[in-house]
């Protein structure tokens, strides 16, 4: 696990301190890798990975550091009021978990598939997109 992380690490730079380790005991990792194992994030409904996200950041990592988080029903309804339209750019000098960007994403997505007599399901970031739609966004 930890080889595991480290290459994590050195992919995505900046995501973590280089000297972290993980400081969980090897029977306290495989209670945790046991729970998790089968859970897929990839590929997944992002607004469920979104609200994880957001749950399980514990407050050391929020306000105590100078980080906060847009409750996801304000950002919808600023992403509806902003009404964003295929043609424009979205952004979000305070990206954080990116929900500005990803609602109004999702938003234009779901105007082209109206637009195209599609409807979403609830497993919307899941969904073929059609050319169009890709292509918009």
């Amino acid at each position: 696990m930890q080889v595991l992380f480290d290459t994590s690490k050195s992919k995505w730079q900046g995501a973590f301190f280089e000297d972290f380790k993980i400081a969980l005991s090897f029977s306290h990792l495989l209670v945790c890798v046991s729970y998790l194992q089968d859970v897929k994030l990839f590929n997944s409904n992002l607004d469920v990975i979104d609200k994880a996200f957001e749950y399980l950041i514990g407050k050391s990592s929020k306000g105590e550091k100078g980080q906060y988080f847009t409750p996801r029903y304000v950002v919808d309804m600023c992403v509806k009021m902003l009404n964003p339209q295929e043609q424009e750019s979205i952004i979000d000098t305070a990206a954080g978990s990116a929900g500005f960007a990803m609602h109004s994403i999702f938003h234009v997505w779901r105007q082209i598939l109206n637009d195209e007599g599609l409807q979403a399901s609830h497993l919307f970031s899941l969904e073929n997109k059609t050319r169009n739609a890709v292509a918009k966004c």
